[in-house]
């Protein structure tokens, strides 16, 4: 059964080797709402990359907000179809080295407890990470793990 919840992504980046950020986006386009799926007003991209923005499942519903992006009917339990996703593609002859992943977040007090994060090295299956969320915070994940070039 869904649960009305809402987590908001506030702000997320991505680091390479010299740590600089090759994508981030502090969403604050102003009001955001199912049409901005996925949400690209302010990306600031590196060079030799193309980024999908943040996106949102069909497993759940991107809610209208002001400055953050944000989705409510999370399952009450883990459900592989409920997910914010985005793509980051290297041009042809490049690579991304990543050290960590970046973000915010808020979410309200219905919203989900836990979070993973995921990649498509393996089709979505393992958890790099995962940890409980708090109403709000930021968290920083190394990618040390060989399929991100370290």
């Amino acid at each position: 059964m869904k649960q009305l919840s809402t987590l908001t992504l506030l702000l997320f980046s991505c680091a390479v080797t010299t740590a600089q950020s090759i994508w981030k986006n502090p969403i604050d386009g102003g009001t955001i709402n199912s049409a901005n799926n996925p949400y690209t007003t302010g990306d600031v991209v590196a060079d030799s990359i193309t980024v999908s923005g943040i996106g949102a499942s069909s497993g759940i519903f991107v809610v209208t907000s002001s400055n953050r992006f944000n989705a409510n009917t999370w399952a009450a339990t883990f459900e592989t179809g409920d997910y914010f996703a985005f793509t980051l593609t290297p041009d042809a002859d490049k690579f991304i080295h990543f050290e960590n992943f970046n973000f915010s977040y808020q979410k309200s007090p219905k919203g989900p407890t836990n979070y993973s994060l995921r990649t498509s090295a393996d089709n979505f299956t393992s958890d790099i990470a995962s940890d409980s969320l708090q109403d709000s915070g930021n968290s920083t994940i190394p990618l040390s793990h060989s399929v991100f070039g370290n």
